[in-house]
């Protein structure tokens, strides 16, 4: 047979295996997709809003009002207009925050790192403590941030005392009227925080400031090691008052948090007397 008449035979049909793998793998695209607009859509709805403040009241302990819910392309959550109650009054408890970037990790959670949560930004943050039920500075939730910067900017602020309830009700039943925040202390140090734009002020019983900050920067981050954990610390504050005698301004605080120990890097400020 000459070469001009071989025939050549050419295999055009796939095999059922490759048309099974292919409509498989399309199949999860469009249910991730499918996921992933509706994510994108729920978030937007009054529903997701009013879940989101219930979320932040079992987990802060104070009814929160949220003005507004955005989802990012990368299904990061922007809060708007976060407050809580009292938190623009003089001394009583609350904080609000002018917008409040969410980011979630679902390898977090199955990497047993704790929560979800994996990064929290927060811009135009204040927060205002004052003496609860139990001798510790409420809002509880945001205490161990407050107590950070009390200690590293020097502020000297002794434990509160503990208030006792004025009315009709005994003290343990107003507080059963009030949820009972959910998260934990040492959750501040398993997420990437920044804060920027911040303040914060401390009162004490009677309503009187015992000391206030402004123009606060505090980040923290987590540092993974294949055998090491640790913490990075970031601080600064433009201004700071504590009392009627002290103050402190340009102050800028750095550690770096490990196991054993704590290496403070940077810790300058101008301290001074508060001028009559």
């Amino acid at each position: 047979m000459s070469r001009k008449n071989r025939k050549v035979e050419v295999v055009t049909e796939i095999p059922a295996r490759g048309h099974s793998l292919g409509g498989f793998i399309l199949t999860i695209f469009f249910l991730v997709a499918i996921f992933y607009v509706g994510v994108f859509l729920a978030c937007r709805t009054d529903g997701f809003r009013s879940y989101a403040e219930d979320f932040l009241e079992r987990h802060l302990g104070v009814p929160v009002h949220v003005k507004r819910i955005q989802a990012t392309p990368s299904l990061k959550l922007v809060l708007t207009g976060v407050v809580t109650e009292g938190g623009s009054r003089k001394g009583t408890p609350g904080y609000r925050v002018r917008e409040a970037i969410v980011q979630w990790s679902v390898m977090n959670k199955l990497l047993s790192r704790g929560g979800a949560l994996s990064a929290l930004e927060l811009k135009g943050f204040g927060v205002s403590f004052a003496p609860g039920q139990s001798g510790e500075w409420e809002p509880s939730a945001l205490a161990k941030l407050g107590s950070w910067v009390a200690e590293w900017g020097r502020f000297d602020l002794a434990a509160p005392a503990a208030v006792t309830v004025q009315g009709d009700l005994p003290a343990t039943e107003e507080a059963d009227k009030k949820p009972a925040p959910s998260t934990r202390s040492e959750m501040w140090d398993r997420i990437n925080l920044s804060i920027s734009d911040g303040e914060m002020s401390w009162w004490d019983a009677d309503k009187r400031e015992l000391a206030s900050v402004s123009g606060v920067r505090f980040e923290i981050t987590p540092i993974r090691l294949p055998n090491r954990k640790m913490t990075h610390y970031f601080l600064t504050l433009d201004s700071a008052q504590i009392g009627t005698q002290r103050s402190v301004r340009d102050f800028t605080f750095e550690m770096l948090k490990m196991a054993s120990n704590s290496i403070v890097i940077t810790c300058t400020g101008e301290w001074g007397s508060t001028p009559d």
